[in-house]
């Protein structure tokens, strides 16, 4: 079962340092409904999936929306622009997203979200 602490001890940039414990817990029970009850086969990934799907959640709602690419930057003077490429969106928009997926890949799921089931307590 993931915990507060398990997404304290993984925020080793102190992305969560103000995010309060029952702050934590909401994007604990959001995760749920994204990745499911259980992973059968797969029960070793599923709390660090579970955790990291509720971090990428926390950043997600922290910023409003994932960041864009820098397209321009400039500095005394000198300025410089390139084009956007493409925009990474759900899961992959987020280092803790692409964890997912990676956990995910490693278990034979695929897809936007990794749902198996949905949980008990979601929409």
């Amino acid at each position: 079962m993931a915990t507060v602490d398990d997404v304290r001890d993984r925020d080793f940039a102190g992305t969560f340092a103000l995010f309060t414990d029952t702050q934590i817990e909401t994007l604990l029970a959001d995760a749920l409904c994204y990745i499911g009850d259980t992973w059968s086969g797969c029960e070793d990934c599923y709390d660090l999936a579970w955790v990291y799907t509720a971090m990428h959640l926390g950043v997600i709602g922290a910023q409003g929306s994932a960041p864009g690419p820098m397209t321009s930057a400039s500095a005394g003077g000198l300025s410089a622009s390139w084009a956007a490429g493409t925009v990474q969106d759900g899961l992959s928009s987020t280092n803790w997203g692409r964890q997912v997926l990676a956990l995910a890949a490693g278990c034979g799921r695929t897809g936007p979200f990794v749902m198996s089931s949905p949980a008990a307590t979601c929409c």
